[in-house]
């Protein structure tokens, strides 16, 4: 048998002092700015003048359906006054291609114009009215 390596007693004994606590490294410090870094004032935007400033952001979308229900008119009807130039109604804006919306103060501000007589309500009835189609009484 080989002789045995005689161990320190030292190496586990259970009185013995604890080894010391590893050391923690110092927390850095933040690096020092730069004198060159100072707070920026925001950037003023100049005004623009009145007539090139967008049409307010309050304007409603209006669908076919709810353009429809203003005018108390069928869907039908808005299609013939849209396609007739005579009666200067206003054109859709079609999003995604299939949907067509219709800005609420257009529709308004026609509605106001027929109603004011700048166009004769027997004018909008005659144009209204498909060849054809008899007025009912």
């Amino acid at each position: 048998m080989p002789a045995r390596k005689s161990t320190s007693t030292a190496q586990f004994d259970l009185f013995a002092a604890p080894p010391p606590a590893p050391t923690r490294p110092a927390p850095m410090a933040p690096p020092p700015k730069p004198a060159n870094d100072r707070p920026v004032a925001p950037m003023r935007r100049s005004p623009q003048p009145a007539a090139a400033q967008p049409p307010p952001a309050t304007d409603e979308w209006w669908t076919t359906r709810m353009t429809c229900a203003f005018l108390k008119i069928s869907r039908k009807t808005l299609w013939e006054r849209r396609r007739d130039p005579t009666l200067n109604f206003p054109q859709p804006v079609q999003l995604g291609g299939t949907r067509n919306v219709y800005r609420a103060t257009a529709i308004r501000s026609w509605a106001e114009q027929m109603a004011a007589g700048s166009l004769g309500a027997a004018e909008v009835d005659a144009v209204a009215l498909s060849p054809g189609r008899a007025r009912e009484s």
